[in-house]
């Protein structure tokens, strides 16, 4: 009565709510095995050096060799050589001669220091020496020859590597040091006969100069040890 009458238009609009709560989700209840904690242990086996044989490849079937390791970082070792050929059937020439080497020898590396697990690196790797090596010799060439006596001293460097699956090594090996020799020129005029010498006795002495060279092939005599190792639960 007091509005209607002026007004255009009107609308009257009514609104309802109504509140929902959502169902409460019931946690699922999955059972879990339990988990094993129970340690779990592998033994290993390691091979490692004791004794090696090797001998020289540059003069070959003439020489031996046996290395022992001292620890890990130091080894010792001896040579023999004895390359003597006969005389042929002319008795034109002949060649004789023998002598031994001795050398200990330093390894460098993390793999040579102290423990069980470094053992299986013996023998293997760089390593700085110094030798000592002496003998006699009797060259023969037309009834004319030379034979003396030497030795010499100083020191070496020494690379081996493993090969065949660490069955053998192969080694190089350079030295630098002094050489003396003591020579005495002779004739001989019959098979089997005197010596004559000539020339009176030499003696060489010097200074440091490259005194031996060798690629040896290595044969390792291995012994075997059990290692224990505990392997860690997967996260």
């Amino acid at each position: 009565e007091n509005y209607l009458k002026d007004m255009r238009s009107s609308a009257n609009c009514l609104f309802a709510y109504k509140k929902t709560y959502p169902e409460e989700a019931v946690p699922e209840i999955v059972e879990e095995e339990p988990v094993d904690t129970t340690p779990v242990y592998i033994e290993q086996i390691i091979k490692y050096p004791v004794v090696a044989l090797r001998t020289n490849l540059l003069l070959p079937a003439s020489n031996i060799g046996v290395e022992v390791p001292i620890g890990n970082r130091w080894s010792v070792a001896a040579d023999w050589y004895s390359p003597w050929i006969l005389r042929d059937q002319k008795h034109e020439w002949a060649a004789q001669l023998q002598f031994l080497n001795m050398e200990g020898r330093y390894w460098f590396g993390k793999n040579h220091e102290p423990g069980m697990d470094n053992r299986q690196h013996r023998l293997t790797g760089h390593s700085v020496g110094m030798y000592l090596y002496g003998g006699k010799y009797d060259f023969e060439r037309n009834w004319s020859g030379h034979q003396g006596e030497f030795f010499s001293v100083g020191f070496d460097y020494l690379y081996a590597i493993p090969i065949f699956t660490h069955r053998m090594r192969l080694e190089f090996e350079f030295a630098f040091g002094y050489f003396h020799n003591r020579s005495i020129a002779y004739d001989v005029f019959q098979e089997g006969g005197k010596l004559i010498a000539h020339g009176g006795c030499r003696n060489y002495f010097n200074s440091p100069m490259p005194t031996k060279a060798a690629v040896s092939l290595v044969l390792p005599l291995f012994k075997k040890y059990k290692k224990t190792i505990k392997l860690e639960a997967e996260k």
